[in-house]
């Protein structure tokens, strides 16, 4: 039981990167003009716990623990394509927070979006020099603060509002599409950080991981949607629409939404970075070092496009080509079951 709950905050943390957090990613997959469709997100639940349980299962049952060791099993001939396309979108997954840290900075702190990518970039170097261990020590810290501090903006902003909160509409076929791709994309990076974490577990735990990971990311999406759907108009161009809501509530909400934005970009960019790292040949301390390093001073430059726009652009692109590696995944479940 403990260990499934150890993998379902690493499991959390990935998902709840600044996208997330940051209401953006809602915003943009869930939120729809003229509407507050409920669909998608009992869609994107399910997938969410569905994907995680199927890696997790897989691995545990061919004694697979390594991530190469699982593309060989499910991509077969193609793991080496598919190991390329992971990698990229790691790579681009990472600088797109170190983006976010940038924008949240500059929004909240006034200052220029190179400090707070320089910063994220730093702490993230930091965090990776110290491995597996340090992945699992950071989420278990920060998601459970995450957590807490998003259902608080959400509540104060439904309890303070003038407007209503939900507004069910019918099923639409775009708003479920909308899930498909949010969840294909959160779930690429998923076997590359899920899979070391996989040794001497059991099947109980895979399932509570998996239940208790899906049903947690199902409930913050519901929260986020909801207050988002009340301030629609007010928030559509945001930047950072949870961070405005944070400043309506007050000022004190505005700097300690800042402060779970921060851990929801690093809990994120690490556990990205993570998985780069895991897809070479284990290495020693100093080469462990020199890796980090690498990889966070060659994400600099790209983290200096904007955050709102490369979470448009870049992870609509890998929402669509993600359905690919999803697929595979449930091909391998049927032809293994």
């Amino acid at each position: 039981m403990k260990n499934g709950l150890k993998i379902a905050m690493v499991y959390i943390g990935l998902v709840i990167g600044a996208g997330f957090a940051s209401g953006r990613e809602i915003m943009e997959y869930f939120n729809f003009p003229g509407g507050t469709d409920h669909s998608g997100i009992v869609l994107a639940t399910f997938l969410l716990i569905a994907v995680c349980y199927l890696i997790l299962r897989r691995a545990s049952l061919s004694g697979i623990t390594t991530f190469d060791g699982y593309l060989k099993a499910v991509a077969g001939r193609g793991a080496g394509a598919v190991r390329l396309f992971m990698l990229l979108y790691l790579f681009c997954g990472f600088f797109t927070m170190l983006a976010g840290s940038g924008a949240l900075l500059r929004q909240s702190l006034m200052l220029p979006s190179p400090a707070g990518c320089l910063f994220m970039a730093a702490v993230c170097f930091l965090i990776l020099a110290f491995d597996l261990k340090g992945i699992v020590a950071l989420n278990t810290v920060l998601v459970p603060c995450m957590i807490a501090g998003i259902f608080y903006i959400c509540i104060c902003s439904v309890l303070f509002g003038t407007q209503s909160a939900f507004s069910f509409a019918s099923l639409g076929r775009g708003m479920l599409t909308s899930a498909i791709c949010y969840v294909s994309y959160n779930t690429i990076s998923a076997a590359s950080v899920l899979i070391p974490l996989c040794k001497q577990i059991t099947m109980k735990e895979i399932r509570t991981a998996a239940v208790t990971g899906g049903l947690v990311l199902g409930i913050l999406i519901t929260a986020v949607w909801a207050v988002q759907s009340q301030y629609f108009d007010a928030l559509w161009d945001s930047e950072i629409p949870m961070l405005q809501l944070a400043a309506m509530a007050g000022r004190s909400e505005k700097y300690l939404y800042s402060l779970i934005l921060m851990m929801a970009i690093c809990t994120t960019a690490v556990s990205q970075g993570f998985g780069i790292l895991s897809a070479f040949a284990p290495a020693g301390t100093k080469q462990r070092i020199f890796r980090a390093a690498v990889l966070c001073l060659a994400a600099l430059p790209f983290s200096m496009l904007g955050f709102a726009g490369l979470v448009a652009h870049l992870y609509a692109f890998f929402g669509v080509t993600g359905l690919l590696w999803m697929g595979l995944v449930l091909v391998d479940f049927y032809r293994k079951a």
